[in-house]
C-alpha cells in the first residue's frame, strides 16, 4: 500500500496497531515514562497519590508519526486517562458540538432537568416549543 502522508502511515483507519502502540519501541518508551513518574499526573494536581498506568500524550498526536514519538508524555491513571483527559480534548475538538449540528440540524447539549438547550432539537417541537402533554 502506498502511504502519501506519515499521518496516513500511522493511522491507517485510525486502528490502534497502526499507530505504533503495539510496537516494542512504544513498550519501552511507556515503560520509562511510567517508572520516571509512576503517579498519575491528574490526581497528583489534585492531592491524591494513585499509581498510573497509562503514558498519555500531552498534546493529542491525531495521527501524525512524528509527533507520536517526540511530543512529551505525562503518566495517568486509567481513571483519568479515560474519563478526565477525553473530556477535556472533546471540549476542545467541540465533539458533539458544530460537527453534529451540521447533521443533526440541532446542537447537542442538555441543561440541569435534561432538556436539550437549543430550540431547534426535536424535543420542543415543530416550531421550538416544549410539547404540551395535555391534548387541548
Amino acid at each position: 500500500m502506498a502511504y502519501t502522508s506519515n499521518k496516513q502511515r500511522y493511522a491507517v483507519e485510525g486502528r490502534r496497531s497502526y499507530r505504533g502502540y503495539h510496537l516494542a519501541a512504544w513498550q519501552r518508551r511507556r515503560g520509562h515514562q511510567l517508572r520516571v513518574f509512576p503517579l498519575c499526573a491528574t490526581c497528583l494536581a489534585r492531592g491524591l497519590l494513585t499509581p498510573a498506568t497509562v503514558a498519555d500524550h500531552i498534546t493529542p498526536h491525531r495521527g501524525d508519526g512524528w509527533a507520536f514519538w517526540h511530543s512529551d508524555l505525562q503518566s495517568l491513571c486509567e481513571y483519568c486517562h479515560n474519563s478526565v483527559k477525553q473530556r477535556a480534548e472533546a471540549k476542545e475538538q467541540d465533539r458533539g458540538g458544530q460537527r453534529y449540528e451540521a447533521k443533526l440540524g440541532w446542537r447537542p447539549g442538555y441543561d440541569y432537568d435534561g432538556n436539550p438547550i437549543d430550540p431547534r432539537h426535536p424535543f420542543h417541537g415543530p416550531r421550538g416549543r416544549v410539547p404540551s402533554s395535555s391534548k387541548e
